[in-house]
């Protein structure tokens, strides 16, 4: 008998594996719905690791687009 193949669940937003290079990008581009949108998709955790690994300069820039 064959094992079962354990597979990931697909990532609608294309960034399962480095959240932080997407919020990174929207921020950038400075679309508040986009980012808000991407957030929402996010678990709370992937939120808290996506915003942990931007430098503060990026962090910055979310916090402000969201205030908005």
């Amino acid at each position: 008998m064959t094992e079962p193949i354990d597979l990931e669940p697909i990532d609608e937003a294309g960034t399962h594996d480095r959240p932080w290079e997407e919020l990174s990008r929207l921020a950038e581009q400075g679309d508040a719905g986009h980012l808000e949108e991407f957030l929402s998709d996010l678990s709370t955790g992937d939120q808290a690791l996506a915003l942990s690994r931007l430098d503060e300069s990026h962090r910055v820039q979310v916090l402000e687009r969201l205030d908005a």
